[in-house]
Formats: C-alpha cells, sequence, structure tokens
C-alpha cells in the first residue's frame, strides 16, 4: 500500500508491515485487511512474517530485544531466536508498520532496526506522522521521535521527540524499544497520540495457536486468553459471570451450524469446593437416538475445539486488536471451511478485530468467493535469489485467465498459480 492511501474502517488498524533484511525476506510488504487470508507454499515465508509480528509486538510491551528473540523463561523465543532474525549474511534486520487511524488524515509509520551482534540492541528507531491532504498527494510527515547515530559499542542510544526544532533528546538504552521507553514519559499531546496509536496496534497483536490437548483439562476462571486455548474454558466462564449467557449463546449459534455434528447446547460451570476452575460442556444430538448426550471438553473432537477456541478468541478480543491464526484450518474437517471463514469474515468485523490467517487448505482456499479476492495475498519465493516476497491476488495479471481454468484452491494445489508468479516476477 501507499503512503498515500487512506486509512480503512474508520478506527486504528496496521496497515502494513515491510520486512528488511528479516529472515528470509530482503525486502517485502505484506498489506492488511480487516480479513487477511495468506497462503503459499510451506517454506514460503509465511510464518517468518508472523514472527516478525510476535517481535514487534514483544518490544511494543517492553520486552528487552534479546528475550524478544530468544524467550526466557516466562516466553518461548521465536523460530530460530537472535541468531536466525537477520537475513543469511545479514547482522540487522529493519521492521516497519503502517498504522491507520480513526482519522482517515493521519496515518502512522513506525520503523526499529536491530543489529544482532554482539547481541541484539537498536541500531536506529523513528515514528512518524503522515498526514493526508484531503485533495489528494504524497502525505506531508512530521518526525514525532527519532535516533541518533550511534557506534557499535555504545551503551546508549539518543532519542529526540519532537518540539518544533532539533528535538528534545533523550538518552535511553539499546536494549529496549524506544516506543516501550516512552510509555510513561511526559510528551508533547502530537507525540503522545502517535505512540499510543502504534503501541496500542503493537501490544493488541496475538497469535493463536490452539492445542486440544491444553483445553480438555479443568480451567482457571480468568479473563485472559492464552495463545494455546488452554483457557477458554475460563474465559468463557468469567465472561458468564459478568455478562451473563451472550457468550455462550453466540458459540452455539455457531456449533449448531456445523454439518458433521448436532450441537445443542455449549456451556461452562465452575467447580470444586471454592468454585476458581471450570469446565465447558455440550450436548449433542446423536444420529438415530431422542436423547441428548451430555458430554465435557475431555469427550470433545480436535476439530470441535480448534473451533471453539477460534470462536473464543474473535469474541474475547478488545476492539482494534490485530489477531493471527497460523494455519487455521489445521485439524478442522474440510466441511467446516465455509462456516469457518463465515465466522472469521463476520464476526470479526461486528467485534472490530482485524484477522490474518494463514492456510494452504485447498478446502478454505476454494471457499473463498470473488468477494475475497482483494483479501488474499500469495506468499512465494522470488525466481532469482530466492527471498520471499508477497504478491496481492488481484495484482497477479494473469488471475482472470487462472480463475477460468478452476477455483482457487485448485490452481494453489497444481501449482498454476505459482507458476504465474514466477512467470511476472
Amino acid at each position: 500500500m501507499s503512503d498515500s492511501a487512506p486509512a480503512q474502517g474508520g478506527r486504528t488498524m496496521l496497515r502494513d508491515l515491510r520486512l528488511i533484511d528479516w529472515k528470509s525476506f530482503a525486502d517485502a510488504v505484506l498489506p492488511f485487511e480487516p480479513l487477511t487470508v495468506l497462503i503459499g507454499a510451506n517454506g514460503s515465508g509465511k510464518s517468518n512474517a508472523l514472527d516478525a509480528l510476535s517481535f514487534l509486538h514483544r518490544a511494543a510491551m517492553g520486552q528487552e530485544l534479546p528475550v524478544a528473540l530468544d524467550g526466557d523463561a516466562a516466553s518461548p523465543g521465536l523460530r530460530g531466536g537472535q541468531a536466525g532474525a537477520p537475513r543469511s549474511g545479514c547482522s540487522t534486520f529493519e521492521l516497519h508498520v503502517t498504522v491507520g487511524t480513526a482519522d482517515p488524515a493521519v496515518d502512522y509509520r513506525y520503523e526499529i532496526k536491530v543489529s544482532t551482534q554482539p547481541r541484539a540492541q537498536l541500531v536506529s528507531e523513528a515514528l512518524i506522522e503522515l498526514r493526508h491532504p484531503k485533495r489528494g498527494g504524497e502525505p506531508r510527515s512530521k518526525n514525532l521521535f527519532w535516533t541518533d547515530d550511534c557506534g557499535p559499542q555504545d551503551a546508549s542510544i539518543r532519542a529526540r521527540t519532537y518540539n518544533k526544532s532539533r528535538g528534545a533528546p533523550r538518552d535511553l538504552r539499546r536494549g529496549a524499544a524506544i516506543l516501550a521507553q516512552l510509555a510513561n514519559a511526559e510528551l508533547p499531546k502530537v507525540v503522545r497520540d502517535g505512540i499510543d496509536a502504534v503501541a496500542g496496534v503493537l501490544r493488541g497483536i496475538f497469535v493463536l495457536d490452539p492445542v486440544p490437548a491444553r483445553m480438555r483439562n479443568y480451567c482457571r476462571i480468568t479473563d485472559v486468553l492464552e495463545p494455546d486455548g488452554s483457557t477458554v474454558t475460563g474465559v468463557l466462564q468469567a465472561a458468564k459471570q459478568q455478562h451473563g449467557q451472550r457468550l455462550e449463546k453466540r458459540l452455539a449459534k455457531y456449533l449448531e451450524a456445523l454439518p458433521e455434528q448436532q450441537i445443542r447446547k455449549i456451556w461452562t460451570d465452575p467447580v470444586g469446593r471454592f468454585e476458581t476452575d471450570a469446565m465447558l460442556y455440550c450436548r449433542e444430538k446423536l444420529p438415530g437416538r431422542r436423547e441428548l448426550l451430555t458430554m465435557d471438553a475431555r469427550g470433545m473432537s480436535d476439530g470441535t475445539l480448534r473451533f471453539i477456541a477460534i470462536l473464543v478468541a474473535i469474541l474475547s478480543r478488545p476492539r482494534g486488536s490485530q489477531l493471527i491464526i497460523e494455519e487455521v484450518d489445521n485439524g478442522l474437517h474440510p466441511s467446516r471451511a465455509g462456516l469457518l471463514l463465515s465466522v472469521l469474515e463476520q464476526e470479526g468485523a461486528a467485534q472490530g478485530v482485524d484477522i490474518l490467517v494463514t492456510t494452504h487448505s485447498p478446502a478454505l482456499i476454494d471457499v473463498l468467493g470473488a468477494e475475497h479476492i482483494p483479501d488474499v495475498v500469495v506468499a512465494h519465493r522470488q525466481p532469482k535469489g530466492g527471498f520471499s516476497d508477497f504478491v496481492p491476488l488481484e495484482d497477479i495479471d494473469a488471475l482472470p485467465k487462472l480463475l477460468g481454468w478452476g477455483p482457487l484452491g485448485r490452481l494453489v494445489g497444481s501449482g498454476r498459480l505459482a507458476s504465474a508468479i514466477g512467470t511476472s516476477a
């Protein structure tokens, strides 16, 4: 997306991510829509892009940069850690994001450059306001904060914040993002607004990877959803205690529509002497039987539990969040593809949650109609150099001809789409 494009949706949202010398990327831009479907073969760079978003989230939350990459006792490291973050042959990487706001005239661009030698530390960082003229044209830019040049051995980095002059200097640590270090600083309103907008979006990134085996146990009652879905039951019970059965009823509406099951009701109840834990239950109609079968999470299928985790994540995330689900249809029966897409699109829009999913399932890709073409981005490897890149599906010149050959899932599975991208690259 170009800097001159206005923000979408009338709210703060992530608009694009640029990856420079990050893992398998030399220089590529991933655009975002309210629902973004990232497709591509294994090894095309999809997971590497998601790791970049995870790193930005951790940095915005204030994690030390080495910890954001390598992890610690409280959080796992990213794939490859510090050593694998820069592209092969490089010792630095850059990540840029554009954030759109509720004001269509104002966007922000955030840039961070990190060296991993001898350890992860800042090379430079900047936050820029982009103000779009009413009559179009290039946006006017204003540096809200930026950093001076520093040497490899410098222990601190000088950041400057906007003050209508050369910038108010602050000496800060190189081991953490300036965005996080300025979170509670006294700053001019224009700088504070920019930091709050960008930090809010990056902190709102949530990567969901449900593990059904961890969803079958009794769970403490909590309002914090864990990335592996292990606290789904606790989140449902906490929502029930605060807002009644509204969330349970929303879940039941979709679960009743599952093609191969007839779930009539789903609910949670507190358990234990002190009722600080909860269990998930459902009632299911079995073929040929009049009575309903009641079971708890221990008897539910992996696919049903993953479906529940995805629904709960969408329905419980704050407005303006960016929800990421890798291999969204993993473990789900192909017959659920249409329902899954409907959930992602309709509930994401209703909740004000932007969703990025990856998939290479022909079943899910096939249900993407013409109206979803602008939402699909193809990850692929460039023929020259082998670097990962992104191509929006609608930018492929041969797309109309390809779609005449068959549905999108078949194009992906047969390799015709990859061949068309390689030919035009």
